[in-house]
């Protein structure tokens, strides 16, 4: 097959991500709600002038934007306001615009990972496919969620550390240092990530080099840091929501979801984030050691609902009826195909290489690592997708290669079954009212 018939192909399969993404956004028309009309509130009092606020009436020291995750995509949002006015299709235009160049970067991916193959295109193509096609990414970028943003800054510095681990420079280094800093001010999860990528230049033998990565993060960090100590009077690097989060997630009563108990909303109302997040904090400390067996029981919990396959993104407010079922199903099949052909390539990846791969594979695994501590949701497994993408990817080629036995698809199966069972027998007394809301 020739380049420019790939060219082709490879653009008409971008093209339909584009397309599929504009008709999903333009078709739902979805308004922001709970998270995203924080985000898209806090984003207009940028674009007109009132800074980083939810609400015009309080002072700004006590305002509890704050305790929002940012504020890297509040203020790219406001960007898009500043130029196009209040209005949400110029965003739901660029988000779908990134999905697709996400998908053009997990192909560049794949084509760094897979080794050369006279169908070596195809199988590129198929994790773009797993990852551009995915319904659930497809809603996220119809939605004002941090993610799509997240991922195209996530991805980007990895195609940084393929290049650094390949050919080192300083500056290939220093631009990934900062690239993976712009995405801990739009997700601090990326803080991990940013972690790997020191321990490759160290295991480079670049000490010096990684210092200067770690400079350079620090450097794109610090004015929001000291914007924040200077008003708030106390060391706030990126926002109030770390110690509430892990108080949300890790309590006698939690079940390890993002949904608060009344005590810890109670607290919010009446002290507010910030005293939320320290307290928060405290109260994780005082779960863990006055109960470290109801701990570990509620982090097996969560790990369960993590990587249980019949948590889907099925459940927004604005799917109802044939489409909620058949998100559902979609939804539940591509995380299902993904975490197989995934963690098989995972298993390869850690075996015998390459280095990509396994960078990758430290990468997907680092999503539940900081995760699952915190508290689980089905969005926020997405940073693992196009990893997991490129992954499936090299473990069909490995399969067809006859590098993949067929006991080791069957075990990883079964173990993602055994799972989902799980999370389907401990989640009983919620599965009637799901299945008739599946079917409503």
């Amino acid at each position: 097959m020739s380049n420019q018939r790939h060219a082709i192909l490879l653009a008409t399969l971008l093209l339909a991500v584009l397309g599929c993404t504009l008709v999903y956004a333009f078709g739902y028309r979805i308004q922001p709600d709970v998270d995203p009309r924080w985000y898209d509130t806090v984003a207009w009092n940028l674009a007109t002038g009132k800074g980083f606020r939810l609400l015009e009436t309080d002072s700004l020291a006590s305002d509890p934007a704050i305790g929002a995750v940012g504020p890297g995509y509040e203020y790219a949002l406001a960007g898009v306001y500043l130029i196009f006015g209040h209005h949400l299709e110029p965003v739901w235009i660029l988000q779908a615009l990134l999905h697709t160049l996400n998908a053009f970067l997990v192909y560049l991916l794949a084509s760094r990972v897979l080794p050369e193959h006279p169908r070596k295109f195809i199988y590129c193509l198929l994790a773009v496919v797993l990852y551009g096609l995915n319904p659930d990414l497809i809603a996220m970028a119809a939605m004002l969620f941090t993610e799509t943003l997240f991922l195209t800054l996530l991805l980007v510095a990895t195609l940084g550390m393929a290049t650094v681990a390949a050919r080192p420079t300083i500056p290939a280094a220093l631009t990934t240092s900062a690239v993976l800093a712009c995405a801990i001010l739009v997700r601090p999860v990326a803080l991990l990530p940013l972690m790997i990528f020191l321990v490759l230049l160290i295991l480079q033998k670049k000490p010096l080099w990684a210092v200067g990565a770690l400079f350079v993060a620090a450097a794109v960090i610090a004015p929001w840091a000291w914007r924040n100590t200077t008003l708030y009077g106390r060391f706030i690097p990126l926002t109030a929501a770390g110690g509430y989060d892990l108080w949300v997630g890790n309590n006698s009563q939690a079940d390890g979801g993002q949904i608060p108990i009344k005590e810890v909303l109670d607290y919010r109302d009446t002290y507010g984030f910030l005293a939320a997040d320290r307290q928060g904090t405290e109260e994780y400390i005082k779960y863990l050691t006055t109960d470290p067996m109801g701990f570990l029981k509620l982090q097996g919990l969560k790990t369960v609902k993590f990587f249980s396959v019949v948590r889907t993104s099925a459940w927004y407010p604005y799917l109802s009826g044939i489409a909620r079922t058949v998100t559902f199903f979609l939804s539940t099949g591509c995380f299902a195909i993904l975490l197989l052909m995934g963690t098989l390539g995972i298993i390869s990846a850690l075996r015998s290489g390459p280095a990509l791969a396994r960078i990758l594979s430290a990468l997907a695994l680092s999503v539940p690592a900081v995760v699952i501590p915190i508290a689980v949701g089905s969005r926020l497994r997405y940073p693992m997708y196009p990893f997991l993408a490129v992954l499936s990817a090299l473990a069909v080629f490995r399969w067809r290669q006859g590098e993949t036995s067929r006991r080791s698809i069957l075990l990883t199966a079964g173990a993602i079954v055994a799972v989902t069972l799980m999370d389907i027998i401990i989640s009983a007394p919620q599965v009637l009212d799901r299945i008739l809301r599946l079917f409503s």
